[in-house]
């Protein structure tokens, strides 16, 4: 009976190819034909993703040496494939690796694949399955929720080189990640500051710290659904507004950067 993937839902086909793998389950006394190897997960049926300067790490818990598959009564775990998509959680999945096994990196207890070479600014979904020797292939259960961001390095420039993307933002951010319609990014920034938001009139509408290293902020997060909010949770209206940049970086605390952006609604 093939394996009834419950994240491809993306299309009619995709919908179809899983009613009839459940009618065959069914027919079959719900008892599987094969058995692929265990989806490996961290937890919440999650992977470990860590970014880095252009790059994410993937962890994820190894196919114990003890695993004996339900059917043929042997060890025939063969490897691991890691997928990507840049558009939904769901995919469509781009296959990115086929580890074999014995290549597989364990650092710490964990699987590590490193995906390097990514462009900033455009969010990132994984999944992992694992295989058989006869190829038999578990589900893609175990993508993240939200996009994942590469991390842009921070502006040894600073004051200089300072953006606000997009500029001005004209209804919608481009960006493909699910929720991500709203977002809005200030880069080229320090490792360590405070970003401020202010009306034309010099009223405050929203601030908050950024120390994470990196060079890039969003106004709000995908996680607290507080994209564009100013600091009493509500949306903004369209208009020029005035940020500024103050560095926190130690040293550096004296040097800031005023600019403006526009939204258009």
């Amino acid at each position: 009976v093939e394996n009834i993937d419950l994240m491809a839902v993306a299309s009619l086909d995709s919908m179809l190819k899983n009613v009839a793998a459940a009618k065959r389950l069914f027919a079959n006394n719900y008892m599987p034909e094969y058995h692929p190897p265990m989806t490996p997960t961290n937890g919440e049926n999650s992977l470990r993703l860590t970014t880095d300067a252009g790059k994410i790490t993937v962890e994820w818990p190894p196919v114990p040496d003890t695993y004996v598959d339900p059917s043929t009564r042997q060890n025939d775990f063969a490897g691991y494939r890691i997928y990507r998509s840049t558009y939904f959680t769901i995919g469509p999945w781009t296959l990115v690796a086929d580890i074999p096994k014995a290549d597989a990196e364990i650092v710490n207890g964990m699987v590590q694949y490193v995906d390097d070479d990514l462009p900033n600014g455009v969010g990132n979904y994984y999944c992992v399955t694992t295989y058989d020797t006869d190829g038999h292939e578990s589900g893609k259960v175990n993508n993240n929720r939200f996009p994942v961001y590469p991390l842009r390095a921070p502006n040894e420039q600073f004051p200089k080189e300072v953006y606000v993307v997009p500029n001005p933002f004209r209804q919608n951010s481009g960006l493909l990640g699910q929720g991500e319609g709203n977002r809005i990014e200030f880069i080229g920034i320090p490792g360590r500051c405070v970003i401020k938001i202010y009306t034309l009139t010099g009223d405050l509408v929203q601030e908050f710290s950024h120390d994470d290293g990196s060079g890039s902020a969003a106004w709000g997060s995908i996680l607290k659904l507080d994209y564009q909010l100013n600091k009493w949770a509500l949306g903004i209206a369209p208009g020029v507004y005035i940020f500024m940049v103050e560095s926190r970086v130690p040293g550096h605390e004296s040097e800031k950067h005023i600019g403006k952006f526009a939204i258009i609604k």
